[in-house]
């Protein structure tokens, strides 16, 4: 599998994340959220009020703000989705690719999938730890264990494995 011209993927992913990391960076340090008061809970006898007169509740004005840490976990997962692409387009440039070599690159190549599916279980299961919920964390954490094992025995057990064709050379 010879790759007959290089192609500017490489270029062009180094220059997507140099983007993201500067643009993360800069975001990060202008971003200041509103620290809100939130409203006092209603209470049950308010609630049995409003349900007996059939008025509606009244409607929260606070406004939704995304604390500095769950943008910097964001901005973070979005840099590392994009390192493993990097790496696959660095691997591409190579003159002749072997088997391993492209199913390396077809690895990397879906890691982001798995990456972002990992980042939003981790930032789920955060928020409920810190409102202090331990109801849903639990679930997530067995989904975090499945794709961060289902991505180490992905690359060290399948991507080494020698593929059909190779087996049929022998």
């Amino acid at each position: 599998m010879a790759n007959k011209k290089e192609l500017p993927v490489f270029h062009l992913m180094v220059f997507i994340l140099s983007i993201a990391v500067v643009g993360s960076v800069f975001f990060l340090s202008r971003y200041n959220p509103a620290v809100g008061t939130s409203a006092p809970q209603i209470t049950l006898e308010q609630k049995m009020a409003h349900l007996q007169t059939g008025t509606p509740l009244a409607v929260q004005t606070t406004k939704l703000a995304i604390p500095r840490w769950i943008m910097g976990l964001i901005l973070g997962f979005l840099i590392i989705q994009i390192l493993p692409l990097v790496a696959a387009s660095h691997k591409v440039r190579a003159g002749a690719l072997t088997r391993r070599e492209v199913r390396q690159i077809e690895f990397l190549a879906e890691t982001p999938l798995f990456l972002g599916l990992l980042g939003s279980l981790l930032g789920v299961c955060m928020t409920q730890f810190i409102s202090g919920t331990l109801a849903a964390p639990l679930a997530y954490l067995t989904s975090i264990s499945g794709i961060l094992l289902y991505l180490f025995g992905r690359f060290t057990i399948l991507v080494s494995l020698p593929s059909s064709g190779d087996l049929n050379e022998e």
